[in-house]
């Protein structure tokens, strides 16, 4: 009989986390395992890419009461006579006062949103929220399985969460998955009473299918040296950073053009930098992209300049396509890049991003001893689901 089993995620928007769960998705033994993915939002760039035999259950109604407009989402409240998503409305906008926190307040809002959320009527063999917070918290409240498995994505002092709400959550968890070995420890430090629980769990990577993805042909129309940079455009990712290293670039007349490939809530102001910087024919945000791939075969530099990470999905399929790599020197970094040994480390601040990538760009010796180290690293290197799958036997 095939076990049943649940995935717990926010949206497959885009981002790490979601391209790792969709890759694991893909990998997944269908004869031996029934799988169910829930999602509250039932969107993204991602969804295209869910297995046909995985379940996507209907999203919850009751998320958009936390995301929506004020007045209109009381109004639709009210008019379907749902008192609970009316004070649900209303107690998450007095949290976004009183709370200055966003991860904290995030934190918060979830006993806001459980109180309307329907528990979950089938029961799992085994039950995993692939993210922090929502999902983690979907699993241990509302979903009936035997074994339950939580996820952290992230370094978790980095994310400024308050450990103590956390807390009730990760101790009812059968483990709780990490990426790295960085994050890993992050855990253990910040959990000490429940080490016990904290396993590390590379993210999935597909070396086959994002080589074959690769091959996809396209256009950016520059004859000047490629950047290329993949993120969410948040604070975390120093995009910021990468704009003010541009500058310094661009004033020591360094030929390049820097496409960035995503999309996030800092997109308006991060253009703004990039016109009072006079740097328009320099950057390029091409928002996001189905398929990243080709974007990284056709860059001459891969960076990454971000202030913390668990671990660079982004950077693991430019080390595939062996790629040239500039990253910054987040706590996390030396679990995927040693400094010229597979990549560039340079510390995080405008001047040294600039630095590195101006290294790099001038010394093709080193581009190519960086990707003939990655070649041989990379052959046969691939993560899968097999950690995972175990800790369901």
């Amino acid at each position: 009989m095939k076990k049943k089993v649940l995935f717990v995620m926010n949206n497959l928007r885009c981002g790490g986390a979601e391209n790792a769960l969709v890759s694991l998705l893909q990998e997944f033994d269908y004869s031996k395992y029934e799988v169910d993915l829930f999602l509250f939002q039932k969107e993204g760039l991602f969804l295209s890419k869910v297995p046909n035999e995985v379940n996507v259950v209907e999203e919850s109604e009751e998320f958009r009461y936390l995301e929506g407009s004020f007045i209109s989402t009381l109004f639709s409240a009210l008019l379907n006579l749902r008192f609970d998503l009316f004070f649900l409305r209303i107690g998450v906008a007095y949290l976004a006062v009183s709370e200055k926190n966003p991860s904290i307040r995030t934190q918060k809002s979830w006993k806001l949103l459980s109180s309307v959320l329907k528990k979950n009527q089938k029961k799992y063999d085994v039950a995993i929220g692939y993210m922090e917070n929502f999902p983690n918290n979907y699993v241990i409240e509302k979903v009936m399985a035997t074994t339950k498995i939580g996820f952290v994505h992230n370094d978790y002092q980095q994310l400024r969460l308050a450990a103590s709400l956390d807390y009730p959550y990760f101790g009812k968890f059968n483990f709780v998955a990490t990426i790295s070995k960085q994050c890993l420890v992050s855990l253990q430090q910040s959990f000490p009473n429940l080490l016990n629980k904290f396993v590390e769990i590379p993210n999935t990577v597909s070396s086959g299918l994002i080589n074959k993805m690769a091959d996809e042909v396209i256009s950016l129309e520059t004859h000047s040296p490629i950047l290329l940079t993949i993120a969410r455009l948040q604070p975390q990712k120093g995009i910021d950073l990468a704009i003010e290293a541009a500058a310094l670039l661009a004033e020591a007349n360094v030929d390049f053009v820097w496409y960035f490939v995503g999309e996030g809530s800092e997109r308006d102001s991060l253009e703004r930098q990039v016109k009072e910087n006079n740097l328009e024919q320099n950057i390029k945000f091409l928002g996001l992209k189905e398929n990243p791939y080709p974007y990284i075969k056709a860059c001459t530099v891969y960076v990454q300049p971000s202030r913390f990470e668990g671990k660079s999905i982004a950077i693991e399929e430019a080390k595939i396509l062996n790629k040239p790599i500039v990253v910054t020197n987040y706590n996390s970094v030396s679990d995927q890049i040693n400094h010229l040994q597979n990549g560039y480390v340079v510390e995080i601040n405008p001047e040294s991003i600039a630095n590195g990538i101006a290294t790099m760009l001038s010394n093709v010796n080193l581009q190519k001893q960086l990707q003939a180290n990655l070649a041989q690293e990379m052959t046969g290197n691939k993560t899968n689901s097999d950690i995972l799958t175990q800790l369901f036997l």
